[in-house]
């Protein structure tokens, strides 16, 4: 994200033409792309080698995700769980990110964002990481109220985030 601000500010100072400015989107745009297919993939084949653990994915039919499943994680669902853990989180800021650098303002939505943010916060309810993700967005949106919560969450967790501001 830094060589985009790098990009804008010598966008704005008149240092590049248009058609660099949308050639950079459109590399963005395919880099950001390609991390949110890998990071549905990991989740997809983590929950089939380890064990499903219930993730449904932004835009994916919930109806398919498995109902019955167990109140206790065995060794192997542990591990998917870890894995789907951190891809959610990594997911969830791959499409906060296309939101923030590649639509109007006008168009943004959070939705899958925070659906993501949501399932981690379930999966790992000890960790600050989520909850600053999500009160970054709702401080985006100007949603005050949810952005204190969510960052009281973040920083008095059982494992707060670092970078947490309060």
């Amino acid at each position: 994200r830094k060589p985009l601000k790098q990009f804008e500010n010598a966008s704005s100072a008149g240092k590049t033409s248009g058609r660099d400015r949308e050639q950079h989107l459109k590399v963005l745009s395919t880099f950001l792309h390609e991390c949110d297919l890998f990071y549905r993939e990991v989740i997809k084949v983590s929950q089939e080698t380890h064990g499903s653990i219930g993730i449904s994915l932004p835009g994916e039919d919930s109806s398919k995700k498995p109902k019955n499943l167990p109140k206790f994680l065995n060794r192997n669902a542990a591990k998917s769980c870890f894995i789907c853990y951190e891809s959610l989180i990594y997911l969830g800021d791959i499409l906060r990110y296309t939101q923030t650098d590649l639509k109007p303002t006008s168009q943004l939505s959070f939705r899958h964002s925070t659906i993501c943010y949501r399932q981690a916060a379930y999966l790992c309810p000890q960790s600050g990481n989520p909850h600053n993700q999500m009160s970054m967005i709702f401080l985006y949106t100007k949603d005050n109220l949810r952005a204190v919560y969510h960052n009281y969450r973040a920083l008095f967790s059982e494992a707060p985030f670092p970078n947490a501001r309060g």
